[in-house]
């Protein structure tokens, strides 16, 4: 009887000292776990249902040293800043650039995804879904992507036309990572275009610096696109930025079909 006691204390103490293992490892979101590109891929509405949001994302950048850089768009307007944050338990205390105080809890960890409540700044609450990220690659980016949406209403294209509706914008771009080269395929459904000018495709060459893609065209324009959020698998959110009129420093939604 006592040696079956005994076998049963060991097999509890076994069973203890795997659970608390596995909750450690689960549930704690450690430094070196934290450190690197999280992005938001779901919001909760007011009904508790998961959506995919277009046009609003969140991207939070870790840095080793204490310091972050945050990308978002939560209330219709895009916002760029840097910080430095303290990670105490589960939860992320940012301080921004202007001393505001924001934080990231983390609520449910799940591998290299969690769900999580995101407090800005100007008193939003947001109970979202985040992801790891890796860096954006030539292999990751390969492929054809399609304009879902422009975040202006209207662009500016030159001084002969000024601006158009973006709803009249037709942008794909396709990028193969073997040979680094890129081409888009932009048109303008206006009526004061003629069909030459209503239709522009090009082509050049690119270079990725972690997540900025710097592209010479073959007529020697450069243009940048910055990656603010990777959604999915297959849809991201870039700025995109170009040397001469057209669509510059604009934010697109892109989908790969």
């Amino acid at each position: 009887m006592k040696k079956m006691f005994r076998l049963l204390v060991g097999a509890a103490a076994i069973h203890i000292a795997f659970t608390a293992c596995s909750e450690s490892d689960d549930a704690i979101i450690r430094p070196e776990r934290l450190d690197g590109i999280w992005d938001m891929w779901w919001v909760l509405d007011r009904d508790d249902v998961e959506y995919e949001p277009e046009g609003q994302y969140l991207r939070a950048i870790f840095n080793s040293d204490g310091t972050l850089v945050i990308n978002k768009a939560l209330q219709g307007h895009d916002l760029s800043y840097s910080g430095t944050y303290e990670l105490i338990n589960n939860t992320v205390h940012i301080t921004t650039g202007d001393g505001a105080p924001e934080q990231l809890e983390f609520v449910g960890i799940a591998g290299d995804e969690a769900s999580a409540w995101y407090y800005d700044s100007d008193g939003g609450q947001y109970h979202i879904g985040i992801r790891k990220q890796n860096h954006l690659s030539p292999e990751w980016l390969a492929g054809t992507w399609h304009k879902t949406w422009i975040r202006a209403d209207t662009i500016w294209v030159s001084d002969e036309w000024g601006k158009i509706d973006t709803d009249s914008i037709d942008w794909v771009a396709t990028f193969d990572d073997d040979s680094l080269t890129y081409s888009v395929h932009l048109s303008l459904a206006d009526s004061r275009l003629s069909p030459s000018e209503s239709a522009v495709t090009y082509s050049g060459e690119y270079e990725i610096d972690c997540d900025t893609l710097t592209g010479t065209t073959m007529d020697g324009l450069s243009e940048r696109m910055e990656v603010l959020s990777i959604m999915s698998a297959n849809t991201i959110i870039v700025r995109h930025m170009r040397d001469r009129a057209g669509m510059s420093g604009t934010v697109i939604g892109m989908k790969r079909y």
